[in-house]
C-alpha cells in the first residue's frame, strides 16, 4: 500500500532537525504509536489482510524514529540527569529498537 509521509518527508530534508524538536517529535511519535498498536489485534501475518495498514504504519514510525532519535538523544545528554549524575548512555536495546537503529550520533 502507497500513502503519504509528509512527516518524514520534511525530516529527509539535507539538514537534521535541532535537538529540542526531535526530543518533543519522537515523544510525540511513541505515544500516537503506543495508541494505535494497543488497538491492532496482533493476529499472525497470515491471518492479516495483504494490505494490512498496520505494517506501512509500523514502517513509517520506525522511519521518522530512526531519523530523529541520535538528534533526541543529544538532546537528553545536554539537558537531563539523575540525582546522581549524567543520565547513562543509551543501551545496545535502545539501539535494537524498530529492528535496529543507527548507533551513530549527529
Amino acid at each position: 500500500m502507497q500513502f503519504r509521509a509528509p512527516a518524514l518527508a520534511a525530516l529527509e530534508a539535507p539538514r537534521a532537525p535541532a535537538p529540542l524538536p526531535s526530543f518533543l517529535l519522537r515523544t510525540l511519535l511513541i505515544h500516537e504509536y503506543r495508541k494505535i498498536h494497543l488497538r491492532d489485534p496482533l493476529l499472525p501475518s497470515e491471518l492479516l489482510p495483504v494490505a494490512w495498514v498496520g505494517a506501512d504504519a509500523y514502517r513509517l514510525c520506525r522511519a521518522i524514529y530512526a531519523r530523529l532519535a541520535p538528534v533526541a538523544e543529544r538532546h537528553l545528554d545536554s539537558h537531563a540527569a539523575r540525582l546522581t549524575g549524567p543520565l547513562p548512555a543509551a543501551t545496545a536495546e535502545f539501539w535494537a529498537r524498530f529492528g535496529g537503529l543507527r548507533s551513530e550520533r549527529r
